[in-house]
């Protein structure tokens, strides 16, 4: 016994040693002294308690560098995920099961696109060499420092990967990264822009329904919005308002306008009608019968990216004269894949004449959300309609060639190399029409519509990415005109840029360049590709994009829903949410005109959605309650919701399992299982839902595999049947003890937590959420028959800023600060973010050096 216990001893001594060493050898240094080459000065770099660096610099180069460096130190992992995906590298590192996802990022153009918008950047050489700056006419001062701020924070990172101690996923895949370049960054930007992108997923199961079912399936959607769905209002300003002669002067350095192909930058604009769907009915012989698996199609491929997708987002500015303070009240939340870490890391920054508190996205210097002591800014997603698909004709003379009206246009060819780890060598072959890359060999699914080739049409492609210039303007913006000046850069994806400020003003900027199509086209299904009538014949001018400024309603509001028409009359087709969190946020907005930081709280953190009782009282008009007594508890739970989602709630247990069995009974009779399931997923279920429950007489109630004929009440009974059932067997017969929090799983999973056990180590699990389907707290999941529900996407910050006193800002991450698995701050804000707790944002330095956990000194 005394030698078993001398053993066992032995073996954890052994263990905890080793534990030790290699917590020694990857944790993150946050005190003490660092040399960093290329510093001009000493940089303080100080860590708050939740291990947020607040950084003190002598120059805004040292202040980049210096957090290129930090943040390489908490989140050089999250960077090599988010550059591999934009190169289209993922394989290289991770082997063969990430394939498709590299040939589908190669195809959609993201990699070529990032080496051009590189190739319009001068070298580092030059950027050295002041005097070829002084003589470069086209670059201004805001320029200069902008670009050498850019290459002094890819210099920090760089410093990290070459001399800091490595995350230990390099040490698990046996391997190190290769040096950060300013091609990763424009990859990086290029990813989170597909990611808003919804025509791949949308598009294909659009025209499918349109094809192969006819006009009375499509009809019986929302594929466009309807009167039911809310509206955000605009509000242009006035010339007296906003002087717009100093938007469009271009010495300030940095181009403000969209380029458009002419001198004016303004074409000839044309209104067209979003609501009008081009149909036709088409014979059993032209039907296509191929279905295509799930995991083969778009939707299903992003499921396995190791980073997460943007989803959505809130944001309101309050104006002074609806506030407690008298000043403007800020709020943000963005909406973004659960992942760990989470997408944004915090970083305070001090140079002379900057003071900045940002939120960064990995691999990009310069804050996507963030506040000054005099402006703050916040984004949501626009989800305009900017990518087309056309189904081009080979022309019959000429396999080589595409037919394009009266001609014909050759088809590009490129090969592709794609290393794979532990495997042999990929070769692509991208072929790329006029229009854009033809996409059926990485989107399977479209065999299901047609055998011609198909290519994809994105704005983003057309001119390289301003990401950065705008980035830098919106951070370092001393006027509403500067802010305004930033969003004329973002030509793709298409964002919502909210703003308000120390002086009163509020604002609201939808920031994209907009296509004007034909009058003709419905963007949202396959367009003709070969007669050219299809093909966008100019763009909208900024002016005309929707915005709103100092509006008298006293507030502006984002919430991914459908802007008011343009000034020119026009409603711009997107992929928009219905508006239910857009309209539950202007009632309580509206309701009171004494708003603090306090008690805007409830609303931000509120898991409330008005539009679902609507949806249950649809459905239990059509049954006979009687019929099902002992499981009244549960029944009269969902007669009496108000649409909260509770833990201990037991509405939205029957709810969810209730409306996902009327959708199948519904739908996947016609779309097959994968079609079902992409359905759940896309914007026109939630665009559709209350048309689809509501309506009596439309023909996808009838089960088309069935001789009888079903209808609305058959199958809403059926449905209620099948779960109740379900929910017996899952929770037992005690229908009054079916609460919610059963039902709900929390995680946030990281790359390497895909693979068993890593999980256990890497992934962060939390205590179940008030899961909702479209609350303003939106804590989204997808609807299926297991009834258990993994949260995936929700608030990936929450901020909160008043004006009367900017250092009292707050704000939390879902995680925590840090992607390092070593560091204290790896999930130490998960438990605050469930209980919709919140932290400071500190930028008084007084409160930083009384509060701060360690200080790193960084030396020349």
């Amino acid at each position: 016994m005394k030698k078993l216990l001398y053993v066992l001893l032995g073996l954890v001594i052994l263990l905890s040693a080793g534990f030790f060493w290699i917590k020694q050898k990857h944790s993150p240094t946050y005190s003490g002294e660092l040399k960093l080459p290329g510093l001009t000065a000493p940089v303080d770099v100080r860590f708050d308690n939740f291990g947020v660096p607040h950084i003190e610099a002598s120059s805004a180069e040292d202040a980049y560098q210096a957090l290129g460096y930090i943040h390489a130190m908490d989140r050089l992992f999250q960077m090599e995920m988010m550059r591999r995906v934009g190169t289209g590298t993922l394989a290289e590192l991770l082997g063969p099961g990430l394939v498709n996802i590299d040939k589908f990022f190669r195809t959609l153009g993201i990699p070529e696109h990032a080496k051009w918008s590189t190739e319009t950047w001068i070298s580092k050489e030059q950027i050295a060499d002041r005097e070829t700056l002084i003589n470069n006419s086209s670059l201004s001062p805001e320029q200069i420092q902008m670009r050498k701020s850019v290459e002094a924070y890819i210099t920090g990172v760089n410093a990290f990967i070459k001399a800091g101690k490595l995350p230990l996923e390099y040490t698990l895949l046996g391997t190190k990264p290769r040096e950060f370049t300013l091609n990763d960054m424009h990859a990086i930007v290029g990813y989170m822009s597909f990611t808003f992108a919804s025509a791949l997923k949308t598009d294909p199961l659009v025209t499918k329904i349109e094809r192969q079912l006819g006009s009375a399936y499509l009809n019986a959607l929302s594929i466009h919005t309807s009167p039911e769905h809310f509206k955000i209002p605009v509000h242009y300003p006035s010339r007296n308002q906003v002087d717009r002669s100093i938007l469009t002067d271009s010495s300030n350095g940095i181009n403000n306008s969209h380029s458009t192909g002419n001198s004016a930058g303004i074409i000839k604009q044309k209104n067209y009608n979003t609501t009008a769907a081009t149909t036709k009915n088409f014979t059993d012989s032209e039907r296509l019968t191929f279905h295509t698996d799930y995991e083969n199609t778009v939707s299903g491929l992003l499921k396995n990216l190791p980073v997460p997708p943007f989803l959505g987002s809130n944001a309101w500015v309050i104006a002074p004269s609806r506030t407690a303070s008298g000043k403007v009240l800020f709020s943000n939340d963005t909406h973004i894949g659960f992942s760990q870490p989470s997408v944004w890391y915090e970083a305070h920054i001090e140079y002379p004449g900057f003071s900045f508190y940002g939120n960064h996205l990995a691999g990009v210097p310069f804050a996507l959300v963030g506040h000054s002591r005099h402006h703050s800014y916040g984004l949501t997603m626009f989800i305009n309609d900017d990518m087309d698909l056309y189904e081009e004709k080979t022309d019959p003379a000429d396999s080589t060639k595409l037919l394009s009206g009266d001609s014909s246009i050759a088809i590009r060819e490129r090969i592709d190399t794609i290393l794979v780890k532990d495997s042999a060598t990929v070769f692509l072959k991208t072929r790329e029409t006029h229009h854009g890359p033809v996409m059926n060999e990485v989107m399977p699914e479209l065999a299901e519509i047609t055998s011609n080739p198909v290519s994809s049409w994105w704005v983003y492609l057309l001119e390289p990415t301003q990401a950065l210039e705008a980035t830098w303007k919106l951070s370092h913006a001393k006027t509403m005109q500067d802010v305004e000046a930033a969003a004329r850069l973002i030509h793709a994806p298409g964002l919502n840029v909210m703003y308000g400020d120390s002086t009163g003003n509020i604002a609201w900027w939808a920031a994209a360049k907009l296509p004007i199509r034909p009058s003709h086209v419905n963007s949202k299904t396959l367009l003709n590709g070969s007669s050219g009538n299809d093909d966008i014949f100019g763009w909208y001018p900024f002016e005309n994009n929707p915005m709103s400024i100092n509006p008298s309603s006293g507030f502006v509001i984002s919430a991914n829903n459908q802007p008011d028409t343009m000034n020119n009359g026009v409603f711009f087709p997107g992929y928009y949410y219905p508006g239910d969190r857009y309209e539950r946020i202007r009632k309580t907005l509206s309701a009171r005109s004494d708003w603090s930081q306090e008690n805007i709280k409830d609303l931000q953190t509120e898991t409330i959605n008005e539009r679902h009782p609507q949806h249950a009282a649809y459905l239990l008009a059509a049954v006979d309650a009687g019929r099902y007594m002992k499981y009244k508890p549960a029944l009269d739970s969902l007669k009496n919701w108000k649409g909260t989602h509770e833990l201990n709630d037991i509405a939205p247990t029957l709810y969810y399992k209730w409306v996902y069995h009327v959708l199948k009974a519904m739908t996947e009779d016609e779309l097959g299982e994968a079609s079902f399931k992409g359905l759940l997923e896309t914007f026109l279920l939630k665009q559709s839902l209350t048309k689809m429950l509501r309506e009596e007489n439309q023909p996808w109630w009838d089960n088309s595999n069935t001789p009888e004929k079903e209808t609305r009440t058959i199958i809403i009974n059926k449905a209620l049947e099948i779960s109740l059932e379900e929910l017996s067997d899952q929770y037992g017969r005690d229908a009054s003890k079916w609460f919610w929090k059963e039902s709900i799983l929390s995680e946030h999973p990281h790359p390497l937590g895909a693979k068993k056990p890593l999980d256990l180590i890497f992934n962060v699990k939390t205590d179940p959420l008030e899961a909702n389907g479209e609350g303003v707290n939106k804590l989204a999941f997808t609807m299926n028959g297991e009834g258990k529900y993994k949260v995936s996407s929700g608030p990936a910050l929450r901020i909160l800023l008043d004006f009367s006193n900017v250092d009292a800002s707050e704000s939390i991450l879902p995680t925590g600060q840090s992607g390092n698995i070593f560091s204290p701050h790896y999930d130490d804000q998960a438990a605050l973010f469930v209980q919709g707790k919140y932290r400071p944002q500190l930028m008084n330095k007084g409160d930083i050096e009384k509060t701060a956990k360690s200080t790193l000194r960084l030396i020349p």
